[in-house]
């Protein structure tokens, strides 16, 4: 469980920082084409 639960945090935090990714990317670019 303590595996599955750090690999379940990893994700999240991937997830976190790919749509700040896009989020920065849509702000600099067109106020973001695939919203």
């Amino acid at each position: 469980t303590e595996f599955a639960t750090e690999t379940n945090v990893n994700q999240v935090k991937q997830q976190n920082a790919q749509s700040a990714a896009k989020k920065s990317q849509a702000f600099g670019k067109n106020q973001g084409t695939d919203q």
